[in-house]
């Protein structure tokens, strides 16, 4: 568990298991690149959840913007044709295929597809987690306004923790007990 997520430790369920676990990775609603360090440890988690057993879904924006991360290593690419990952996809049977259910959310700019494919993910009943400090924004009063949102009412839409948090999960550092 990540104890340190705001507002409750995540997962809400209490015992996380890579297996049961997915990274959306979101990209390409804008041409602007995210700053070096969001790139760089969104880089050390995509590495460090898929030698940890999470598997790594891509979720581009159809017909645009610029990629920060190599799509052929995933385990699957869902192109989104809405800002919700879900809408006109088939994102959520890639999930139950895949047997995931606790999901750790990614990428830029955060308050489009990726703000709006938590709240849905939320509504299916998915566990989620925005890594906070792997994602960017179009403007830093919506991100901070997207980041209050899932916090509010005990964490309505899940939780928000950094990527140092969730990488030590991964690592088993921050482990359920058995």
């Amino acid at each position: 568990m990540i104890g340190s997520s705001r507002p409750y430790p995540w997962p809400y369920h209490g015992r996380f298991e890579p297996s049961g676990a997915a990274l959306l990775l979101f990209t390409g609603d804008v041409d602007a690149v995210p700053e070096r360090e969001v790139v760089s440890r969104l880089h050390s988690l995509i590495a460090e959840a898929r030698s940890s057993g999470v598997a790594v879904i891509a979720l581009p924006a159809a017909g645009g913007g610029t990629p920060v991360t190599d799509v052929a290593g995933c385990d699957a690419v869902v192109v989104r044709p809405r800002l919700g990952g879900f809408t006109g996809t088939g994102l959520a049977l890639v999930l139950r295929n895949l047997g995931r259910t606790d999901l750790l959310i990614a990428g830029f700019p955060f308050e489009l597809g990726a703000d709006c494919t938590m709240r849905q993910a939320n509504d299916l009943g998915y566990e989620c987690v925005m890594v906070e400090d792997c994602c960017s924004a179009v403007s830093p009063e919506t991100f901070a306004g997207a980041v209050s949102s899932i916090q509010m009412s005990g964490g309505i839409f899940g939780t928000v923790a950094s990527s140092e948090d969730v990488l030590e999960l991964l690592r088993g550092g921050g482990a359920s007990p058995a």
